[in-house]
């Protein structure tokens, strides 16, 4: 939440341009790689389509669910065209054994995770289609990290399966300067927070990825304004803790040297700013140029961002965008450009995923 700790400093001059060509494209989930495939192996299937899984609920039953499999990585979406997943089962982070009940025609596989009651019970419309699916999955798992060595680290956490997740290292690596980051507090004013807005997430922060290929955070909080934190700061005094869950979303556009030097000019023109509350709940102003603001919220400040890159219509003021608004349960209307899935950041794991 915005009233947490986030204290701590860095150097505005360290903004540059960045080469969109040499990051990974999160346009959407199911074209996301997690991991390189080791030199040599087989090139793996990319297959896609509706299956029937079976419900964990009190009243057991089959339902229709979109299924993606690429790159080691199983994800169900409730529909073809949806862009968060309703799971993830990565099997370079998590150990799981598949099981069939006929090998020959198999009408069911059951996907086992290592360290997990959950399990995963597919049915497809024929044998035939099910046994694809079966040969397939084997290829994947038996070419993963967690079939080359036992992982549960994942499994035993609580709906591990909810989120697609990737280590903070990585999420170094992938970072781009107007991704945000949301956050998920543990204080009692940012469950209030959350229960007031009717969203998961109470914090939000404009990424940008400097000249050193660090990673810093621009934010508005109630103990510093506006500012820009470094994120090796923010791991260095272990500010990750404060959160229960820390979700990246990668915005998908073109990086241009007009992109880039709007949001140079941007951080110019806010940076030391105040912390502005009410604003966001009483005022409106109109008529004002993105960043001429005299205070912001930390929403509030991101969508001025947006804005000052013309992202962001006219449609909704940006003293009216909570947090949640930068999540997938209430995604703004961006032009020329999206938000990708959200992503938790996990920092229990390893570089290689």
């Amino acid at each position: 939440m915005d009233s947490d700790p986030q204290i701590g400093t860095s150097k505005e001059e360290n903004f540059v341009k960045t080469d969109s060509d040499t990051q990974s494209d999160l346009n959407d989930l199911r074209s996301i790689s997690f991991s390189s495939s080791s030199s040599g192996e087989e090139d793996l299937i990319v297959k896609a389509g509706w299956l029937r899984k079976k419900s964990t609920h009190l009243i057991k039953r089959w339902q229709w669910r979109y299924f993606v499999l690429k790159d080691h990585v199983l994800f169900y979406y409730n529909n073809d065209h949806d862009q968060q997943p309703r799971a993830t089962i990565n099997f370079n982070q998590i150990t799981v054994d598949i099981n069939v009940d006929n090998p020959e025609t198999p009408q069911e596989l059951v996907l086992k995770p290592l360290g997990s009651k959950r399990v995963f019970r597919l049915k497809g419309n024929t044998a035939g289609e099910i046994k694809e699916w079966v040969d397939a999955l084997k290829k994947h798992i038996k070419t993963s990290e967690g079939f080359k060595q036992q992982k549960y680290m994942v499994t035993i956490k609580k709906e591990f399966w909810r989120y697609p997740r990737i280590s903070h290292d990585r999420f170094r690596d992938i970072v781009q300067t107007g991704d945000v980051l949301l956050f998920r507090s543990k204080s009692i004013p940012a469950k209030m927070q959350r229960a007031v807005t009717g969203s998961k997430y109470d914090h939000v922060a404009f990424l940008l990825k400097l000249q050193d290929e660090q990673v810093a955070l621009l934010e508005s909080t109630s103990q510093t304004g506006v500012q820009v934190l470094l994120w090796e700061d923010f791991m260095r005094y272990q500010w990750h803790l404060l959160y229960t869950r820390l979700v990246y979303r990668k915005l998908n556009i073109e990086r241009t040297d007009q992109f880039l030097d709007s949001t140079a000019e941007f951080l110019t023109e806010v940076s030391g700013k105040k912390y502005r509350l009410a604003k966001a709940i009483f005022k409106k102003s109109k008529g004002l140029e993105p960043g001429s603001e005299e205070g912001y919220f930390c929403s509030e400040l991101v969508a001025c961002a947006y804005k000052k890159l013309n992202l962001l219509g006219d449609k909704i003021h940006p003293s009216r965008i909570w947090p949640g608004n930068f999540s997938t349960e209430k995604p703004l209307e961006l032009t020329g450009c999206s938000l990708g899935p959200e992503i938790l950041i996990d920092f229990e794991l390893g570089f290689e995923e």
